[in-house]
C-alpha cells in the first residue's frame, strides 16, 4: 500500500474486499459440492455472509466517503482472521500427528462422505491421506491468511484516508462559513 496514491488504496481496498467475498463463496460451494455436513457449511455460510458485508459496506464508504463504514469491513476480516489462525493451528498440527482433531475429522469423512472416501482411496494409507489434505489446507488456509492481514492494513489505511477527507472538508466548510461571515460584517 506505500508508495501508491490515496485513489489507487481506496481502490485496492475494494478489490480485496471483494476478492476475500468471492473467495468465501466459492469456498462455500466447493464445500456444497463436497457434500460437507450441515455444520461446517453452515459455518461456511455465515462467514460467507460477514465477507459479502464487508464488501458492500467497502464499496458503500468509498462511494459516499463514510470512514465509519469501513470499520464493519476491519472488524469482519480481523473475525476471518481469528478463523483461519485457529483452522491453520488444527491443519498444522495434523501434518505431524495422526491424534489431533482435524485427523480424526478427515476419519470420520473419509468413513461418511463419498468425495473424502474416494480422495482417501488414491492414496496407500490413511495416514498418507491426512498428510496430503493436512498439507493443501495448511498452504491454502496459509495465503488467506496473508491476505487476511494485507486486507486489514490496507483497510485500515482507507479508513484514514477517508477520515483525513472528511476532517478536511469540516475545516474548507468552516473557513468557508467564516469568510462569509467577515465579508458580510464587512459590508455592513
Amino acid at each position: 500500500a506505500r508508495g501508491c496514491c490515496f485513489s489507487d488504496l481506496l481502490i485496492v481496498s475494494r478489490i480485496l474486499a471483494t476478492i476475500v467475498a468471492s473467495g468465501s463463496l466459492f469456498e462455500l460451494i466447493i464445500f456444497i459440492l463436497k457434500g460437507e455436513n450441515g455444520w461446517i457449511l453452515s459455518v461456511r455460510a455465515t462467514f460467507f455472509t460477514l465477507h459479502l458485508c464487508s464488501a458492500i459496506c467497502a464499496f458503500t464508504a468509498i462511494k459516499s466517503e463514510r470512514a465509519n463504514l469501513m470499520v464493519p469491513v476491519i472488524v469482519f476480516t480481523f473475525i476471518t482472521l481469528i478463523k483461519n489462525t485457529a483452522v491453520l493451528t488444527l491443519t498444522s498440527l495434523a501434518l505431524y500427528s495422526q491424534d489431533t482433531p482435524f485427523a480424526y475429522y478427515l476419519k470420520w469423512l473419509r468413513v461418511n462422505n463419498e468425495w473424502y472416501h474416494d480422495f482417501a482411496a488414491t492414496y496407500d494409507s490413511e495416514e498418507q491421506y491426512i498428510k496430503v489434505y493436512s498439507f493443501g489446507a495448511t498452504f491454502s488456509i496459509s495465503i488467506i491468511l496473508l491476505i487476511c492481514l494485507r486486507a486489514i492494513y490496507v483497510h485500515y489505511c482507507a479508513f484514514r484516508i477517508l477520515k483525513n477527507r472528511s476532517i478536511n472538508r469540516r475545516l474548507i466548510s468552516d473557513e468557508i462559513m467564516k469568510t462569509s461571515q467577515i465579508s458580510i460584517i464587512s459590508k455592513a
